[in-house]
């Protein structure tokens, strides 16, 4: 018989959020098995076995995201008139 995981929402960043998961439905910090690392719309990244990991591996993820953007200016950056 397969074991059931219950999963409790811990924190959301950019396109990305964790999810600490257990085998109780209650969300105790003893309970706690792993966290997964999920997309917002709850595709799985990566299971991590510690919230740190977890944590860190959001911030990779937001700079690897960041980093395959095309610059651009930001909307109140001063522009020089054209003459």
């Amino acid at each position: 018989m397969p074991v059931k995981e219950y999963s409790h929402f811990i924190l959301a960043k950019g396109r990305y959020q964790v999810v600490a998961l257990s085998q109780a439905d209650e969300s105790d910090p003893d309970h706690i098995i792993a966290y997964d690392v999920l997309t917002t719309s709850g595709a799985r990244v990566r299971r991590e076995l510690t919230l740190d990991d977890a944590k860190a591996r959001v911030e990779i993820l937001m700079k690897e995201e960041q980093a395959c953007r095309p610059y651009t200016m930001p909307p109140d950056w001063p522009r020089r008139e054209r003459r």
